[in-house]
Parts: structure tokens; C-alpha cells; sequence
């Protein structure tokens, strides 16, 4: 690649109509020469460049001359690598129903009333159209009291896609997704007058090719309860909110942004926030999509110097939207230390992975954000997957009802030291090699005995290194015999660390679980353990 040194520079411009969306220019060296997001405009050299065009953690990259000249070079975009399972409207009038338009007559008209003030409208659609029970089939919806709200198995059908609406009373709901293991779930939340629209793919595992080599003789309709060939891709889901009196359906334009901004909050990249700019244009829209307003201030939260005052903007202007229960909301107001976030409690988890992160790192061993015994309380040993959304295992049964047994720290603090001394790793892995199924551990334990091993790894590698350093040294023998009572500096600080790690606030955050069910699952790792050994 080359580019002609001696012409002037021209202004080059950008514009990707897409907020969350990263460009970068790069020159024949590999060097990136100028960034920005959704718009860039810039003083370049004439020559040859390659344009990144990132969304999350998709890139598409296109080579562009700029050729000698004056005046402004528009450079225009390619298509963008948004991806989204909700059907993009087509543009000109056609009398073939589309994705689009068959999800459009489907969400305006309810098929259950299970309450008013909102509504969900449940959109499904399959990779191919082999043959397939209803796309929809293995999604229900649930009170998280456990009482069945409507299952989807009977949703409404066209090809690949499937469609149902649900009249609901505004509240927080547990969507349950049949999945091979235990069912995963995440919650759906209904704000007041707005319709929540969650958009779900339903993956063919075994891809195009395999599906090719299938011998032709080969039958039968293949359910969504085949979990080896099915699978519903919740962590992809797009979710979008519309005005639930006009059921006006969400544009092009609207499912690329808020797809967009959904993308970049699952990579994390808080570079795509949007500005101050591009927020006033979206604010003065009045946020007609709430969705891509709840992104745009995750994505501000993760700045590590954000725009607090425009965050307060975005955070006032989602409240008037859609009031102070949507948690996903609220979330940022204890991010913001609002005073209105004050005594706010969690019975049920919010969507986003985003929120619940301000929730643990929030709540401490005294005061925990998630209130005790409640379903936001119980997930966080079986959280499931990765992306934007919270998902997570259906908690077992029988820790439903079960409250905090034990309130003392001793079993606790017994454990740790059995790791720091190189005893509990041996007992754990003869305990995970058991098949007894009063030895099974639950999905708490299973997390406290991970941290345990970890620390406990820590210290072999730390006593390993030190032995390895005072056999190098002159007289060895000597410090090996004084390490029976004197620890080296690296063990010394390898304990600090791991005592650090199990204080009850750092505890709390690092298993993501209250500290009162750690100290519950202690207490009950102690008596497996104890009940494994004498067996």
C-alpha cells in the first residue's frame, strides 16, 4: 500500500448511522491513524487504508483509496456486522408474509390475559425448516412464586418463525428455556403501558454442512426437547419495548441500534458509549425505544471516567419512561449513589449480566442488595453462559425453601485452613469422585469448594517456588530445614493474599452468593466431607 507524501491532506468523513459502532483507520504500516464512534471525521493523506468497522465483538473491514483531490472525501459504509434474531422490515409493500410482517400481526393482538397495564410478545425463529415442532416449543413463562403463566408450545406459526403475546400485569417474570441438564431462565421485565418484545433464535447445531449429509431416507420431525440438535440462543436475544397502546413495531432502524448497543455492552467495549452528542440526539427523541437507553447507560457506567451528569440525564429520562421498578434501571441509580436508590431490595434479578455486577459489587457481608431467601438471592451458584443477559441454572428444589441453617463462621474459617495447609484439595476431589448422593454437592458448595481449591493451589505453587529458590542457594539445606518454622516472603504474601480473598465482602463478591448462604454452604461442605471420610 502506498499513499502520495507530497499531495495534501483531504478531510475524510464517516458517518454509520449506527450509534455503539467503532471506526478505526489504518495505514499501510498497520498503524491505527484515526478512531472514533458512529461518525469520524478526519485530515489524511492521500492512499490507500483499510476501515474497521467494529460492533462488539464483530469487525468488518473494507479497503478504501483516497485519492488526490480536493474537498471533503465521503467514504460510505459497508454492512455493518450487526446481529440480531428480529426480523428487519422490507422495505416497498409486498404481499408475501415476512418474518417481519407475520411478527407484526402477532404482537398486536393478545393471545392469553393473564393481567393488564403491559404485555410480552414472544418471537421464535429456527435456523432451517426441517421439519420441527413449533419453533416456540420448550419456552414457558413463570410468576417467580413457580406458578405457570403460559406455555409456548401453542404460539402461533409461519415457516420458521413463531409468535405469541401475552397481556400481563407490569411485574418481573421468570422466561424458562427447556435446554439439555437442568432448564435455563432469565427475567423478562413489563413496565407500565410499554410491550417487552424478547426476539430468540433457535439454533441447528449441527449447521448446514451436517444438515447436507443427512442420508435422505432419514425421517421423522426432530422436537426442541432434542437438546443434542436444538437450542435456543438466550444469550443472543434481542429485546426491544414498544408502546403498548399503539403497538407501533419497532423500525429498521431501531432493531440495528439497539442491536448495535447490545453488542457492545456483551464485548464490554465502552468506547462505543454514545457522547454527549449523539445522547441529546437520543434523548431528544424522548428514548421511544427504552431498551437502547438501558444500554447506552450500562455502557456509560463502564467508562472508567464516565460522564456522571449525562448518566443522571439518561437514568431521569429511563424513570419517566418506564418507572422506578424496571431493575435494570434502578441498577444505575446505586451506581450513581442516588438517594432514590436507598433501602432498594431485589426479591427478583434484573436482565442484564451489567446490573447484576452493581448489585454484588454493592452489596456487602452486612448488607446484602439482594434480599434473603428471595430468587435473586439463590441463582448466583448457577449462573449459565455468556452476553449481555443474566441466565442462569433453574436452582434445585430442595434449596427453594431452605433458609440460612448456620450463622457461625467456624466451619468456614476450618476449611480455609485446611487449604492453606494442602489437605482439603486430596478431600475434595475423593468427595467429587464419590457416587453417593448425600455426598453430591449442591451448586453453592460446588462454588465455595472452587475458591477453596484455588487458594489452596496458590499456596502449593508458593511453597513449590520456594523450595525451588532455596535449593539454589548456597548452604540449601539450612533454609530448607528453617522453612518447618519460618515462612518466605512469597508464601508470606500468598497467604495475605488468600486471607484477603475470604474476608466476607470480598467473599460475597467474588461468589457472587450472600454471605449467609456461603456460610450456610461451609457448614454443609464441613459435614459432607466429615461424613465422606468416616464412610
Amino acid at each position: 500500500m502506498s499513499k502520495s507524501e507530497d499531495a495534501p491532506k483531504r478531510t475524510v468523513t464517516i458517518d454509520t448511522e449506527t450509534p455503539g459502532t467503532e471506526i478505526f483507520i489504518i495505514d499501510a504500516n498497520g498503524t491505527v491513524v484515526a478512531r472514533s464512534v458512529r461518525t469520524l471525521e478526519c485530515q489524511l493523506p492521500p492512499g490507500l487504508y483499510k476501515i474497521r468497522y467494529r460492533v462488539g465483538d464483530y469487525v468488518t473491514d473494507k479497503l478504501e483509496e483516497i485519492p488526490v483531490g480536493q474537498g471533503e472525501f465521503r467514504i460510505s459504509t459497508p454492512e455493518l456486522p450487526i446481529i440480531t434474531p428480529a426480523p428487519l422490515p422490507t422495505a416497498g409493500d409486498t404481499s408475501e408474509l415476512t418474518p417481519a410482517k407475520f411478527a407484526a400481526e402477532v404482537s398486536r393482538n393478545a393471545d392469553m390475559h393473564q393481567g393488564s397495564g403491559g404485555s410480552l410478545f414472544i418471537f421464535v425463529r429456527a435456523d432451517n425448516d426441517e421439519k420441527l415442532d413449533n419453533p416456540a416449543s420448550g419456552l414457558s413463562l413463570h410468576t417467580f412464586d413457580g406458578a405457570l403463566i403460559g406455555d409456548f408450545a401453542g404460539a402461533h406459526q409461519s415457516r420458521l418463525c413463531s409468535g405469541c403475546t401475552i397481556e400481563l400485569n407490569p411485574a418481573n417474570y421468570l422466561l424458562r428455556a427447556r435446554v439439555s441438564g437442568l432448564p435455563i431462565e432469565q427475567t423478562v421485565v413489563i413496565s407500565p403501558g410499554w410491550q417487552t418484545q424478547v426476539y430468540i433464535r433457535l439454533a441447528d447445531k449441527l449447521g448446514p454442512r451436517a444438515l447436507s449429509e443427512r442420508v435422505a431416507s432419514e425421517s421423522g420431525a426432530y422436537t426442541n426437547d432434542s437438546a443434542d440438535r436444538w437450542q435456543f440462543q438466550l444469550s443472543e436475544s434481542g429485546v426491544m419495548l414498544v408502546r403498548d397502546d399503539s403497538r407501533k413495531q419497532p423500525t429498521a432502524m431501531d432493531i440495528r441500534w439497539t442491536a448495535a448497543a447490545r453488542q457492545a455492552l456483551t464485548a464490554g467495549r465502552s468506547r462505543a458509549a454514545p457522547n454527549r452528542e449523539m445522547m441529546s440526539a437520543l434523548l431528544s427523541g424522548k428514548f421511544e425505544n427504552p431498551m437502547l437507553g438501558i444500554y447506552a447507560g450500562h455502557l456509560l457506567a463502564l467508562q472508567e471516567n464516565p460522564d456522571m451528569d449525562l448518566l443522571r440525564e439518561v437514568v431521569d429520562n429511563l424513570l419517566r419512561l418506564v418507572g422506578y421498578d424496571h431493575p435494570d434501571v434502578t441498577s444505575l441509580l446505586i451506581y450513581l449513589r442516588d438517594p432514590r436508590s436507598a433501602g432498594r431490595y431485589y426479591r427478583e434479578p434484573p436482565m442484564l449480566r451489567a446490573s447484576w455486577s452493581i448489585l454484588v459489587n454493592a452489596s456487602t457481608a452486612e448488607n446484602d442488595l439482594r434480599a434473603p431467601r428471595s430468587y435473586a438471592s439463590r441463582i448466583g451458584a448457577s449462573l449459565w453462559g455468556a452476553g449481555p443477559w443474566l441466565i442462569w441454572r433453574t436452582p434445585p428444589a430442595e434449596q427453594d425453601q431452605r433458609e440460612p441453617s448456620n450463622t457461625s463462621d467456624a466451619p468456614l474459617q476450618a476449611l480455609i485452613q485446611q487449604a492453606v495447609i494442602g489437605k482439603l484439595e486430596p478431600e475434595l476431589d475423593a468427595l467429587a469422585r464419590a457416587r453417593k448422593l448425600a455426598c453430591e454437592l449442591t451448586p453453592t458448595e460446588r462454588v465455595l469448594a472452587q475458591c477453596l481449591i484455588s487458594a489452596a493451589k496458590q499456596i502449593k505453587l508458593a511453597k513449590e517456588l520456594t523450595a525451588d529458590a532455596d535449593r539454589r542457594k548456597t548452604f540449601s539445606f539450612v533454609y530448607q530445614i528453617s522453612r518447618f518454622a519460618v515462612d518466605s516472603q512469597l508464601l508470606k504474601d500468598t497467604k495475605a493474599t488468600v486471607a484477603e480473598t475470604f474476608t466476607p465482602d470480598r467473599l460475597t463478591r467474588l461468589t457472587a452468593l450472600p454471605y449467609s448462604t456461603v456460610l450456610d454452604a461451609a457448614s454443609t461442605l464441613a459435614q459432607k466431607l466429615a461424613s465422606h471420610s468416616t464412610g
